[in-house]
């Protein structure tokens, strides 16, 4: 496995995290301070319990319905009761719904505290985890509630991946091969090419892929904190794809697939210049990492979440398609069109 480490700094902020791939328990025991530090840890992670001794725990019910007022003041509270104070850091273990949350709780707490996140599923180590968006879920939409604030460090540990389900791995692929569509030819190339070893998890593949991924997303993150410009690139896929993960309980993973299906097909239809060969090439590489490219439900549904999406503006939403891979493009959808289009994407998605 490769070893690594990045220190990437914040464009508007006098802020720096640090980004350790691979590295041993000890350089991890000097980022954290026995007695300033709570860990917020995955309940579900195998030996949870024997995880970080002599450390002060709270255990998390990971899943998107962690993410709610409700048990941001819970957990809160039960912080504050802990004799937390301002040089108390927070570090959360699991995947991206334990990492959001603790950023939030770290946020908002003591108007905040540092915080660092242990990711222990691909997804999060490749997204979830990194650029500092954290946030809570509103009852409209997902993520509508939340800051942006950089971690201290991130620890990332590849051989946490090994106690993941398969499923739940490929999952996090999603997010990988959308780095692929967006910014690395090499990438795709790499992804379609070593698939099996990649679905093995092979260590020296793994780590590659991972530190990729992490590369391409801070680079943009450093660069565009708020999102403003380039950072809304990363959004390919995630429009369509935070709908119907929130109205039919996709996976993230496989809402976002079909997302990336459907924003290919809007691309070829909108004639942004990819090619039918392109968007054919996305959709195998999807199926060739087990992730869906149809979707077979009604959209009626979808529409309301759709138009809370946190990228809609006055009268269109952005969606971010292609003119070819690895050259993403926003495209100002209006509202009034959305449907028809969408509609149309779905059926030459479904044939």
């Amino acid at each position: 496995m490769h070893k690594q480490v990045w220190v990437f700094q914040e464009s508007i902020h006098p802020k720096s995290t640090q980004i350790w791939l691979n590295h041993p328990q000890n350089v991890l025991d000097r980022l954290v301070a026995k007695q300033q530090t709570i860990f917020l840890v995955d309940d579900k992670l195998p030996n949870c319990k024997e995880l970080f001794p002599n450390h002060q725990k709270l255990y998390l019910a990971a899943g998107e319905s962690l993410k709610t007022w409700e048990n941001t003041q819970i957990y809160a509270e039960k912080l504050l009761s802990m004799l937390m104070d301002r040089g108390t850091m927070l570090v959360g273990v699991g995947g991206g719904t334990v990492t959001d949350f603790t950023g939030f709780l770290g946020a908002i707490l003591l108007r905040g505290i540092k915080v660092g996140f242990i990711p222990t599923t691909l997804l999060a180590q490749v997204d979830a985890s990194l650029g500092g968006k954290n946030g809570i879920n509103s009852a409209m939409a997902k993520n509508l509630i939340g800051t942006i604030t950089a971690p201290h460090f991130i620890w990332v540990d590849q051989n946490y991946l090994k106690s993941q389900a398969t499923v739940d791995y490929l999952d996090g692929m999603a997010e990988v091969i959308k780095y692929a569509c967006i910014l690395d030819e090499h990438l795709m190339q790499l992804l379609e090419q070593r698939a099996d070893p990649i679905i093995n998890q092979d260590a020296s593949m793994l780590s590659e892929v991972i530190s990729c991924c992490i590369e391409h997303k801070m680079k943009i993150v450093q660069e565009d904190i708020k999102e403003k410009g380039n950072r809304k690139i990363l959004n390919f896929g995630h429009t369509f794809g935070h709908a119907i993960e929130r109205v039919y309980q996709y996976t993230h993973g496989q809402a976002i697939s079909i997302g990336m299906r459907l924003a290919a097909e809007l691309s070829l239809m909108l004639g942004t210049g990819i090619t039918n060969e392109q968007v054919q090439r996305i959709s195998n590489l999807l199926a060739k990492y087990q992730l869906p490219i149809r979707f077979n439900h009604g959209l009626s549904e979808v529409w309301d979440v759709l138009f809370y999406d946190k990228k809609k503006e006055a009268d269109h939403i952005a969606f971010i398609l292609l003119e070819a891979i690895g050259k993403p493009v926003i495209i100002k959808i209006p509202h009034e069109q959305i449907q028809r289009l969408m509609e149309e994407a779905v059926k030459r998605m479904n044939n």
